[in-house]
């Protein structure tokens, strides 16, 4: 089934929450720990951490985030580097 893209677009553009879907690079798992850890999310202006989870093989990590516009959430994804696949699926 193909989504439609304008849809989706909509959907981001009018949407303050977020749950982001982070796929782990495994060499990569020591630098996430030491984020999280020293709660260096490095959130600029206008985004808030909500909650998180990850699952039991420490691959995917499920963040619930809110944003004051989508530019800024997407900016910030921009600039991880321990992610080998980041999703961005707006909350209603």
């Amino acid at each position: 089934m193909q989504r439609n893209n304008h849809s989706l677009q909509r959907r981001l553009a009018e949407s303050n929450q977020y749950m982001i879907v982070e796929d782990f690079i495994p060499e990569k798992t020591n630098e996430l720990y030491n984020r999280f850890y020293a709660q260096e999310l490095n959130l600029p202006n206008g985004v808030s951490y909500l909650d998180s989870w990850i699952n039991e093989d420490i691959a995917t990590c499920y963040q619930i985030m809110e944003s004051t516009s989508l530019e800024l959430i997407t900016n910030w994804l921009s600039t991880w580097n321990t992610s080998k696949n980041i999703a961005l699926i707006p909350l209603k």
